[in-house]
């Protein structure tokens, strides 16, 4: 593998973890919403 195609991986390895926190983040708020209503 070349250094580019590692770097480009790391990137999207990042990209991928944060959106799935967001998703997580979003997916818990939504629930104690529905859960205080």
């Amino acid at each position: 593998m070349t250094q580019s195609v590692l770097n480009t991986f790391k990137k999207l390895n990042i990209g991928l973890k944060l959106w799935a926190f967001d998703l997580l983040k979003y997916g818990i708020r939504s629930f104690l919403k529905h859960d205080l209503d």
